[in-house]
């Protein structure tokens, strides 16, 4: 690994991020995320994980990077990953958004997202930092880039990591 590359400061870690450390207000996000416009989002990545993993080798090792609280999405994709021992990490600095993904599969239709998905508390270039390089088969970061300090970082982990 590049000796430069270094965890971002923690102190710049949770910028711009302070609404999803509010449990009333993180909550209220989650539900409003509910709507046909996030639903709509979720299918085209689902569809584009579906194509990008088509040449993949068994299993997948993926990661949500700022997974937010809806592993409820990408039902074509977590079943390809349910189905060939594939793996999710659902990666989010904030807990309560992982509290509130954990609700979100806790009903009976994705009891078996659970068996796949590890929650891991993290801020993504922490993450990446700590992950071993070429573990990942696939990365997927929606309405996250802006919260990241430095790009420059973010696509040296991921070139190392992917």
């Amino acid at each position: 690994m590049n000796p430069e590359i270094k965890p971002q400061n923690p102190s710049n870690t949770n910028k711009g991020l302070e609404m999803y450390f509010s449990p009333e207000i993180a909550e209220k996000f989650a539900e409003l995320e509910q709507n046909e416009k996030n639903f709509k989002v979720a299918q085209v990545v689902d569809t584009i994980l579906l194509q990008e993993s088509a040449d993949l080798k068994d299993p997948i090792y993926s990661a949500e990077l700022g997974g937010g609280a809806h592993p409820d999405r990408y039902d074509e994709f977590f079943s390809k990953l349910i189905n060939n021992g594939g793996h999710m990490d659902w990666v989010d600095v904030a807990p309560l958004m992982l509290e509130l993904a954990k609700k979100y599969i806790s009903n009976e239709k994705y009891q078996n997202r659970k068996e796949i998905i590890t929650f891991v508390k993290s801020a993504i270039l922490e993450y990446l930092h700590g992950l071993e390089n070429e573990k990942l088969d696939l990365a997927i970061m929606k309405y996250t880039i802006d919260h990241i300090d430095s790009l420059d970082q973010l696509f040296e982990l991921l070139s190392a990591k992917l």
